[in-house]
């Protein structure tokens, strides 16, 4: 796959999380056999990434995932290095789970960045011995005030080659704070990793976010999505506004309509989707499932609802003069009466939740009965 895509003219990338002490010996010797594994593995590749461990943003090295020997050199590396990291040992405040603000949060803080550092030159100078390798990129979780990848580039900037590229998830302000000859590309997201089964128009607030991108000084972006066709209007004004800044909001709907739904029905389509855009958060609101969590039912608004059954009736009174668009318009169709179906299954749902709660706390045996009953019917 990898080289048929450098045959194509796509440029290709893999990477791996990188554990442990890098002044360790068994766990330096271990990177560089999985590095160099991977450098003979795919030849065609044109970047190799090193990626943060998800949470050693905010909570830092050492913590509740891994222990630094007593003896280690990290820990005289990262108070050599600590006042060059303090955009995330002081600064920056990251997920509440994770955060320690006390000094042991700030030292394993220092001692992570120092960490990132110690790995990405092995991988520079492992990278400098090979003749037309990939380039290297620095990876991981990202957002200033989450998981806090982005809050280690600018002390990163200070102490990594300049040919090594910057590319967490998502986007936040420390990017725009690194030097100009810093390659640096944000990975907005397309879609939450949590609720999948609902539409996630993100059209509008991705523009904007590109806006601010590109006015930071960031070269590009890349985006991180799970489905496909669900996510095709956020990636096309994604891509569209990379090849064509001036592009705006709603000539994108306009553009997209035309081509999509054909001429006949595009300024209506277009009109459905700038307005099914604002919509926010599954359309019909509600609490939605996250990812780390049990699985919850969280029904809409009410109102939200009634407007997703307006877009349904506009769009079925559009089909007979669809023509070639007939199929795009029939799958919103499909999509519009998957939101109303699953909408209708969460309240039934959580009525059948109630009657076991009500039946739990009953001491009437036949009550307890009817009521279990009644929630196994629904």
């Amino acid at each position: 796959a990898l080289d048929y895509a450098s045959k194509r003219g796509l440029y290709t990338c893999l990477g791996f999380e990188i554990y442990g002490d890098p002044t360790d010996p068994n766990v330096r010797d271990e990177f560089l056999a999985r590095f160099n594994y991977m450098l003979d593995q795919y030849p065609s590749l044109d970047y190799i990434s090193l990626w943060q461990r998800e949470g050693h943003g905010s909570m830092g090295f050492p913590n509740t995932w891994a222990h630094i020997k007593d003896d280690s050199f990290l820990k005289t590396y990262a108070i050599a290095r600590r006042e060059i990291f303090k955009r995330a040992v002081e600064e920056a405040k990251g997920n509440k789970a994770m955060f320690i603000d006390n000094e042991v949060g700030k030292f394993a803080r220092a001692t992570e960045g120092a960490r990132l550092e110690q790995f990405g030159m092995l991988a520079h100078n492992q990278l400098a011995q090979r003749v037309g390798g990939p380039e290297l990129m620095m990876a991981g979780w990202g957002g200033d005030g989450h998981l806090m990848m982005g809050a280690y580039y600018p002390g990163l900037d200070k102490l990594l080659p300049k040919d090594v590229v910057f590319s967490a998830l998502t986007y936040e302000k420390s990017y725009d704070d690194l030097d100009d000859d810093r390659q640096r590309w944000p990975v907005p997201w397309l879609e939450v990793d949590g609720d999948q089964w609902h539409p996630q128009l993100v059209t509008n607030w991705l523009k904007s976010t590109m806006e601010k991108i590109k006015a930071g000084g960031s070269d590009g972006y890349l985006t991180i999505h799970w489905r496909t066709r669900e996510v095709e209007e956020c990636f096309s004004a994604f891509v569209d506004q990379a090849w064509r800044p001036e592009l705006g909001y709603e000539q994108f709907f306009d553009e997209m309509a035309e081509k999509k739904y054909g001429k006949a029905i595009a300024k209506e389509m277009a009109a459905m989707h700038r307005e099914m855009d604002g919509m926010g958060y599954r359309m019909v609101g509600g609490k939605g499932q996250n990812e780390c969590a049990v699985f919850t039912w969280g029904p809409g608004v009410p109102g939200k609802i009634e407007q997703v059954k307006g877009f349904r009736k506009r769009a079925a009174a559009l089909m007979d003069k669809a023509g070639a668009g007939r199929e795009r318009l029939q799958w919103l169709i499909d999509r519009l009466d998957w939101v109303l179906s699953y909408y209708e299954a969460e309240l039934t749902a959580v009525e059948a939740a109630e009657l076991l709660v009500e039946a739990e706390k009953s001491d009437d045996e036949n009550q307890k009965k009817e009521l279990a009953g009644k929630a196994k019917k629904l």
